[in-house]
């Protein structure tokens, strides 16, 4: 059997991933307890045959990645004066693989080269820097002529280890991949010395705006784009962990037994959540608590429901008024009534859609950047005064060109504060960081942008102030995000327009790199009817909390 280093992560995962991924391909043509694997089957699948299990599909966001490949390999060349192989069809990277009797490990390599004596191995990810070096409090690695280098060598604290070999960690995650690598390659008996390295993208890189050939030029001649680490001595964290791994997915792929389930973290992100986690899409699942500190431990020892819990029992305010609003909603009428104080007319319904590309594209642009390319404002003259077309403001940049100074230009134009009134916003600290690093790029607007800011209200404050909840519906099932909201409110929904949420705002404006105008164009009206929808929706939620406290 061939075993990718994709599928090794995976399996590492959970010990049912391999024997899920079975069943759903392979239907009953399995050697599983039969009655387990009808279960599982309906499940999987609707009475007409249907899969409801959501594979993970190509990202628009998957170029994006290669070309951090592609520069990282450029700029790692130039700093180790090594060509390295590079390919952005992975299939056609260089292949390295051992098998252990029946079953081959295999990865393909990002970036390689080879000499008479060594080999190199380099490992791209599209995170960023900073992570990797401030552990060990900053002391782990030493710049080197443009590579960083491990200047701790072997002597790590149990602290570090530790967070190294958390496979599923913040930093251990991304090591974990490369020690793979060399896990497979230590067992190739290359009879050559291997060098590991890591690289990623540069926090403190900021862009300076210069093009060749129409392209971001990404060295000043002080600073790259992307981050070099040495580490092949830091990989022997794993050393003792890879091998066990590696053995358990051998015995469980050859086990018909399929393992009970255990609900944690990763479950929230696995394909196959609502197939092993009882009343996982329900509004009564336990883990639509509120207060989510003990979610996985109450399912485990049998707590499927919120309902199944004595309501006496729970600790947390919170989860109690998530207890009882299966029997009544909860609003903190004096609350939010002080909070809307706080609101003047006009109001502003105001939301942002930004690209966070992982290379910078445009002046003063960072790894990640929130770039923004969208707005959308609808304007309440006066209270319950809102036509959700004739009074809906839009800009959507017109292609993928730097548009950032039209989008303030045309922001500022829509928000006339000289009478007063309110920019209503969600979340506010993601408009406002925004504004803030459009009046640092654009200093002629600053004071105008500076000026919007200070009329800012977060409507997410009418619905929970900081720890304090002032409306909750068992309709959130634990969320408090917009699109949980509401639905409290009103029958509008995300479900019937093309684009649903903001990822999918994120994937059509960074596709509008390959369109020709006419798709931009139909793209165009896409985004504009999903971020509407946003802003249209604070409307309704903020109208339907006044309804309720003032009626």
């Amino acid at each position: 059997m061939d075993i990718s280093k994709t599928q090794f992560k995976e399996y590492c995962k959970c010990n049912r991933i391999y024997k899920l991924n079975d069943i759903f391909i392979n239907k009953r043509r399995t050697n599983y307890d039969k009655d387990e694997v009808e279960l599982l089957l309906s499940k999987m699948y609707d009475l007409d045959g249907n899969s409801r299990v959501v594979n993970k599909e190509d990202s628009v966001m998957d170029i994006y990645f290669k070309d951090v490949e592609m520069i990282a390999l450029k700029e790692a060349s130039r700093r180790l004066n090594k060509g390295f192989l590079y390919n952005l069809d992975t299939k056609k990277q260089t292949k390295v693989s051992f098998t252990d009797k029946d079953n081959t490990l295999y990865t393909y390599l990002d970036g390689y080269y080879e000499d008479e004596n060594d080999i190199y191995i380099i490992e791209v990810k599209s995170t960023t820097s900073h992570k990797f070096l401030e552990l060990n409090g900053g002391k782990l690695f030493i710049n080197n002529n443009g590579v960083f280098i491990d200047k701790v060598c072997n002597n790590y604290s149990p602290d570090l280890v530790k967070k190294i070999s958390n496979i599923h960690g913040d930093v251990g995650s991304y090591l974990f991949d490369i020690a793979i690598t060399r896990f497979i390659v230590s067992n190739c008996n290359l009879n050559k010395k291997v060098h590991y390295y890591f690289s990623c993208l540069n926090s403190d890189y900021v862009f300076d705006g210069k093009y060749v050939n129409n392209l971001p030029h990404y060295y000043d001649g002080c600073s790259d784009v992307t981050c070099l680490f040495d580490v092949t001595n830091l990989l022997s964290c794993y050393d003792s962990i890879i091998g066990k791994l590696y053995n358990n997915i051998l015995n469980n792929i050859k086990s018909f037994d399929i393992d009970k389930v255990s609900y944690n973290t990763l479950c929230k992100d696995c394909k196959y959540n609502f197939v092993c986690i009882d009343n996982y899409n329900d509004s009564d699942f336990i883990g639509c608590l509120i207060d989510k500190r003990n979610i996985y431990n109450l399912y485990n020892k049998g707590f499927k429901s919120i309902l199944d819990l004595d309501r006496n029992s729970i600790s947390s305010d919170k989860n109690i008024i998530c207890y009882d609003s299966f029997n009544e909603e909860y609003i903190n009428y004096d609350n939010i009534k002080k909070e809307l104080e706080n609101i003047k007319y006009p109001i502003y319904h105001l939301d942002f859609e930004s690209f966070n590309c992982p290379l910078p594209r445009f002046y003063k642009e960072t790894c990640f950047s929130q770039s923004c390319f969208q707005f959308s404002c609808h304007i309440e003259k006066a209270r319950g005064v809102c036509d959700r077309e004739k009074d809906h403001v839009s800009f959507v940049s017109c292609n993928y060109n730097d548009r950032r100074k039209e989008f303030v230009l045309k922001l500022i134009d829509t928000i006339d504060l000289t009478s007063g009134g309110t920019v209503l916003v969600y979340n506010e600290k993601f408009e406002i960081t925004r504004m803030k690093e459009l009046g640092d790029i654009f200093p002629e607007y600053k004071e105008k942008l500076d000026n919007i800011i200070n009329h800012v209200y977060d409507l997410f404050k009418l619905i929970k102030n900081g720890n304090n909840i002032n409306y909750y519906n068992k309709k959130m099932r634990g969320s408090f995000s917009i699109k949980t909201v509401l639905p409290c409110f009103s029958d509008l929904s995300y479900k019937n327009i093309d684009i649903h949420n903001g990822l999918g705002a994120i994937e059509a404006y960074g596709n509008f790199r390959y369109m020709d105008d006419l798709d931009i164009k139909d793209t165009t009206k896409k985004l504009e009817v999903y971020c509407g929808l946003d802003t249209y929706s604070m409307f309704v939620i903020l109208n339907g909390l006044i309804n309720k406290v003032l009626k």
